[in-house]
């Protein structure tokens, strides 16, 4: 009886315009008046009252065609005094007054709405009270930026739906800066004499103008020149020095040996090559002694400098707003790539944990999964992916480690490009994310096929609101940036002539879709896990047909922000109330749902929804503190047994 007042009656809007009931936005205007109030959740509360307003208006408009706003308003202040919610009444009232007060100075609904941002400021005040001005004035900032993109660079239509927690915009409150997310950036072209300095410097320069995550993609290969040429110098001057010393430069030929020096591709050393010069016992225990001398004394500066770099780039996220930085290692298979590799981890062992520099650990085979697991155990931050797993391997077109697949520290990543045939991570970012919230589909569907056909719709609205994020980013041009676009650090950034829009540089980049909520959807259907492989497949399907019809890099990615999970679970709370497993709980990635099933089960399904979230899949496995590396090392081995891209290993208290 209720769905059927409801969808009958008409909302008389304040301009006389005649629009269907929405009953999502009640439990909206309902949440914001708790969210004023109270710092703790409240969707109980919230659903409460909602439920009661929606209970008078069936009960009092079921024989009347249309209802005004204010009505429904006055509804909700009668129901919130009803309940003795005085102060959420008091905070209603308030803000209904204000936005009374500026619809009469405002003629235009753009600077109305925007009004809203300050009239948020008032009622967040209260969750100023510990924060330094500095935050307090940072949060303004945010919120004001937030509005105005509401009011004048979104879609109405797409801000909506994402109130009303259809949908997930990312990263609202940065929006208005038009500028790129997550990139891995392309060190290629660094100058090799101040190598690591340079990194430093440009991962600053990105951080004043891109947020979220700088990526450093296979520092073991960018790094093997770097080391090489500073060994050669190194052992150059040694071997001179000593052979002064002992007397033989008159003896020996010593432009001769720095030329085969400066000949070497390889911190490791065929010594036959310098047979003729080798005179003696003597001369040849001297030579090795510069050897050794020389490659000690590489170890130690370029660990030193190595060192620096880590604590640095996790000095300069924690000084960042919205900022982390992660350096991707492990795939360089040469014998100096290995030494590379060594040093590494003995840094990261001997460090304390690094929280805003995560490293990313490439494995193709088992050599080293012994080492991870003991960091892993260690409590540092690294995170695993196999470059192996089927479907990385299939964009890797030659044995380049340039066409490796990279993840981001959160198990994103960027592999397809509809403008290259070399299918490649590096140079590349995400340009905008949006997700949808599954749950709400399955909760607004009676069956499956309608199920799929909202989240069809979904799809496309979620398509066509990425769509516009591409086109207000790439409208901005060069000159508005004064460091990311300037150098060879982004695929095609060489293409960019002055006074040219960006557009050829992020087309390179992904407009990332994720999803929420897809254990709760099965939960809401009945359906076994292994279902959840058709669900992916299927948005797979149609973010495919997106970048074929519009020629630009559509993925798929599995959500994992607790912010936006936070945000659509508490919405879907407040309008549906307790829902036994679903709503009583919080969402959460798909794999904190598979605890139950042995790591062989879980794996099993979920390599198949790693294939299909070509944009990233979220593998987290919890295991108790004292959980033994040897264990640990299994697990790993499993994961790469059944072809698991990404995985991250969370060490309990326990």
């Amino acid at each position: 009886m209720l769905e059927d007042v409801l969808s009958e009656l008409v909302v008389v809007k304040r301009s006389g315009q005649r629009v269907s009931f929405n009953k999502n936005k009640i439990a909206i205007a309902i949440k914001q008046a708790f969210d004023s109030v109270y710092k703790t959740s409240n969707e109980d509360k919230v659903n409460k009252v909602y439920s009661k307003v929606l209970e008078y208006i069936e009960n009092n408009f079921s024989l009347r065609k249309t209802i005004n706003v204010e009505d429904i308003q006055d509804i909700i202040e009668k129901t919130l005094k009803d309940e003795k919610y005085i102060e959420v009444y008091n905070a209603f009232n308030e803000y209904r007054v204000k936005r009374a007060a500026s619809r009469d100075i405002f003629d235009r609904k753009e600077e109305h709405k925007f009004v809203r941002a300050t009239e948020k400021l008032v009622f967040t005040a209260s969750e100023n009270e510990n924060k330094s001005p500095s935050l307090v004035l940072l949060n303004f900032g945010r919120t004001i930026s937030d509005e105005f993109s509401r009011s004048y660079l979104i879609d109405s239509k797409y801000i909506r739906a994402h109130d009303e927690g259809l949908i997930y915009i990312h990263d609202l409150d940065y929006y208005a800066l038009g500028t790129i997310k997550d990139t891995f950036i392309d060190f290629s072209n660094t100058n090799l004499d101040n190598c690591l300095q340079s990194i430093a410097s440009v991962i600053l320069n990105f951080k004043k103008e891109q947020y979220k995550e700088q990526a450093i993609p296979s520092i073991d290969y960018l790094l093997s020149t770097y080391l090489i040429e500073k060994f050669k110098k190194k052992f150059n001057r040694t071997v001179k020095r000593y052979f002064k010393l002992e007397g033989f430069d008159n003896y020996i030929n010593l432009k001769s040996i720095e030329s085969l020096i400066y000949r070497l591709n390889t911190i490791y050393i065929d010594f036959s090559i310098f047979d003729k010069y080798l005179l003696n016992d003597r001369v040849i225990k001297i030579f090795n002694f510069a050897y050794e001398t020389s490659l000690n004394d590489t170890k130690e500066e370029f660990k030193d400098n190595l060192k620096n770099l880590l604590v640095t780039l996790n000095n300069l996220s924690s000084s960042f707003d919205n900022s982390s930085s992660s350096i991707s290692i492990g795939s360089c298979d040469t014998k100096d790539g290995k030494f590379i590799q060594d040093i590494y981890i003995e840094i990261i062992s001997e460090l304390d944990r690094l929280d805003n520099v995560t490293t990313v650990y490439k494995v193709k085979d088992d050599d080293r999964l012994e080492c991870i697991s003991k960091l892993i155990c260690l409590n540092k931050n690294v995170v695993v992916t196999f470059v192996n797993a089927s479907y990385n391997k299939l964009f890797l077109k030659n044995n380049s480690h340039r066409f490796e697949v990279e993840y981001f520290s959160n198990g994103d990543k960027i592999t397809d490009n509809v403008f290259d045939k070399n299918q490649t991570s590096i140079g590349r970012m995400i340009i905008s994310k949006t997700s949808i919230n599954l749950v709400r589909i399955a909760l607004n569907s009676n069956t499956l096929e309608e199920f799929y056909n909202k989240l069809s719709t979904t799809l496309e609205l979620v398509k066509n609101q990425l769509l516009q994020d591409f086109e207000y980013i790439s409208s901005k041009y060069k000159e508005n940036f004064k460091y990311i676009f300037e150098s060879n650090y982004l695929i095609d950034n060489e293409k960019l002539e002055q006074e040219k829009k960006i557009r050829k540089v992020i087309k390179n980049g992904t407009l990332s879709i994720g999803y929420v909520g897809l254990y709760e959807c099965l939960l809401l259907f009945d359906k076994d896990v292994d279902y959840a492989v058709e669900i992916i497949k299927f948005i797979k399907e149609k973010c495919d047909e997106f970048t074929n019809e519009y020629k630009l890099n559509f993925s798929l990615r599995e959500t994992d922000e607790d912010e936006a999970l936070k945000y659509l679970k508490a919405l879907d709370k407040s309008i549906y109330g307790i829902i036994p497993k679903v709503t009583d709980k919080e969402y959460s990635i798909f794999s904190n749902n598979l605890t139950s099933l042995s790591f062989e089960d879980r794996f099993k399904i979920e390599k198949y929804i790693h294939k299909y979230s070509n944009g990233g899949y979220k593998e987290v496995i919890y295991l108790p503190k004292n959980y033994s590396y040897k264990k640990l090392y299994d697990v790993l081995e499993l994961a790469m047994k059944y072809d698991i891209g990404y995985i991250k290993i969370k060490m309990g208290k326990g």
